[in-house]
């Protein structure tokens, strides 16, 4: 018994692909593209974030930290300009390497990220520095608007 398999290449019309909006689309006025760090202890989780992010051409991951004093000693060799921050880490947590962060570099924005919805943590991210803190369950939706956002805000002491 014989077959025999016989394959083309048919064209077919290209189909609409979804494309991210630019920042500048939604009212974005920064430095082009933004330079992004990502620090979380959870290797998927900085996977998960990168392929999120660099599915918009106006945003490159320029690195990726696993606690906080890599991501000091990263902030420092590269200034990005937005760090997404996990806030449990070991060695140094999200909280105090965000502190030092914005200590060193003050017009970097940290966007935070915990799984804990409690209002003190997010608090106490915000009160070391960053923008905004996101719940991790719901960051995949919100990061990039987060991002937006962060950005379009006016800095601190202007009118």
């Amino acid at each position: 018994m014989k077959a025999i398999l016989r394959a083309g290449i048919v064209k077919t019309p290209p189909e609409a692909s979804f494309e991210p909006p630019a920042l500048e689309d939604v009212g974005v006025t920064a430095k082009q593209p933004l330079r992004i760090a990502l620090v979380d202890d959870q290797e998927m989780v900085r996977q998960g974030l990168r392929w999120l992010l660099e599915d918009h051409a106006d945003i490159r991951v320029v690195g990726e930290a696993k606690d906080g004093l890599e991501a000091i000693a990263m902030a420092q060799e590269l200034k990005p300009d937005i760090i997404i921050m996990d806030v449990n880490m070991p060695r140094m947590n999200g909280i105090e390497a965000t502190r030092q962060i914005i200590l060193d570099q003050p017009g970097v924005i940290v966007i935070g990220l915990s799984f804990a919805s409690d209002p003190s943590v997010h608090a106490a991210l915000k009160n070391a520095g960053a923008n905004v803190c996101l719940n991790k369950e719901r960051a995949a939706e919100e990061i990039y608007q987060a991002i937006v956002d962060a950005v379009n805000r006016e800095p601190p002491g202007k009118p």
